[in-house]
């Protein structure tokens, strides 16, 4: 029910109603992406028809994933180090502090 009448306009408060919008949910999935770009690839690369560009793109993509690989393999190493170095130091500690080592 709508008031047009004067006290309907010098109303401070006014009932305007629900707000409609349209939103339309959306969902990315970075790994989905690739996924199919890399079977487009794929596509291409047994078919023949690879152009300059995607031969390029696809050589980066594999050094990319070398270079990533052998990084991990080095890290892995550095943090075992240094977790064995703590551990050593931390031993050393409680033993000078019970006197557990002849020193």
């Amino acid at each position: 029910m709508k008031d047009n009448g004067i006290i309907g306009m010098l109303s401070l408060f006014r009932g305007r109603g629900g707000r409609e919008f349209s939103y339309t949910p959306r969902y990315y999935d970075p790994a989905k992406e690739r996924l199919k770009e890399r079977e487009k690839q794929l596509a291409g690369e047994l078919s023949g028809e690879l152009s300059a560009d995607q031969r390029r793109e696809l050589m980066r993509e594999r050094m990319r994933h070398s270079w990533h690989r052998q990084g991990t393999d080095k890290a892995r190493l550095v943090r075992l180090l240094a977790v064995t170095v703590g551990v050593g130091v931390i031993l050393y500690f409680l033993s000078r502090a019970f006197d557990l080592l002849p020193f």
